[in-house]
Formats: structure tokens, sequence, C-alpha cells
């Protein structure tokens, strides 16, 4: 994560807590060249290659907000 922050692609990373406010994932946002480019970085996060989570999705998104004028 702080390669990804240092090199200006991370938009966004944090946990997801439950209501009791225990950790069950994270969601990490993350600027790629492309949806490829995106699943190759995950591959390297060290969560997943020690499996901390039982699975990942890596999806692509389109920015509509906030609106630049």
């Amino acid at each position: 994560m702080a390669k990804l922050d240092a090199a200006g692609r991370l938009r966004y990373g944090g946990p997801l807590l439950n209501d009791n406010q225990d950790m069950v994932g994270s969601l990490i946002i993350l600027e790629a060249d492309s949806l490829d480019d995106a699943k190759a970085t995950y591959a390297k996060d060290p969560y997943v290659i020690h499996n901390v989570f039982d699975r990942y999705d890596v999806v692509e998104t389109k920015p509509v907000f906030p609106r630049n004028n």
C-alpha cells in the first residue's frame, strides 16, 4: 500500500467493519492503466500472497463524482 500511495495511485484504502467495529475485509481503490494492470498489482499484495482473506475481487469502475467543473 505504501508503494501505491507514494506513486500517487492509491485513492482510498481502509478496513470494512461490521457492527462491532471488527475488521471483516478491506476496500482499496487505486488508479491503474487497465483492469489487467490492477489485477497484476493486487496479485503482489501481501494479503493476497498470504491468503489473509478467503477471496478478493478486482473490479473496474468509472468515476462520476465528484464532478469537476
